[in-house]
């Protein structure tokens, strides 16, 4: 597996040891594991400047927004044919828990937000084929700690206990 990274500085302070500061940057992630492979989540713990426009913490090769962050906060993805926004934003300048859900069958995604634990919203939207390969935070500005992609849907439980767990 191989990892490119543009304009990403290691050994920053984070939320939990040392996190990766991305300033308008680029880290391109080839894992053997398509989003479009099967059901998955994203988890993450992310500390983020202020935006003015839409910034991607996690997309794909092919353009996709799989995570997004837009000016005024608010999470959302643009996996399927449309955008989808979580029910609650995160502020500037603090360490916020995100985590994405994908449950897939063949016509739908189910995307199911959580921020600081709690379920943000969600819903259903139409399955896109070849997303390509994962990229972390295209033209994103702030800090990215504890990324892990999952090739599986984490339960509510499991990311309670993972929230509950961060210092």
């Amino acid at each position: 597996d191989s990892t490119s990274l543009t304009r990403v500085v290691f050994g920053e302070d984070g939320a939990v040891g040392k996190a990766g500061l991305f300033a308008n940057a680029r880290a391109e992630l080839d894992f053997n594991k398509s989003p479009n492979a099967g059901d998955f989540s994203i988890e993450l713990i992310v500390r983020l400047d202020p935006a003015t426009s839409l910034e991607s913490i996690v997309s794909t090769t092919n353009g996709r927004n799989l995570l997004y962050r837009l000016s005024r906060g608010e999470i959302g993805t643009a996996i399927g044919s449309s955008l989808l926004n979580a029910s609650s934003g995160i502020s500037n300048d603090e360490w916020h828990h995100v985590v994405m859900t994908v449950e897939i069958d063949r016509f739908n995604h189910f995307v199911s937000f959580y921020l600081d634990g709690q379920p943000a919203g969600g819903g259903t939207v139409i399955a896109q084929s070849d997303l390509g390969d994962w990229v972390l935070g295209e033209g994103l500005n702030g800090k990215l700690d504890e990324v892990a992609f999952y090739s599986k849907v984490l339960s509510a439980s499991e990311i309670v206990a993972h929230y509950l767990a961060m210092p």
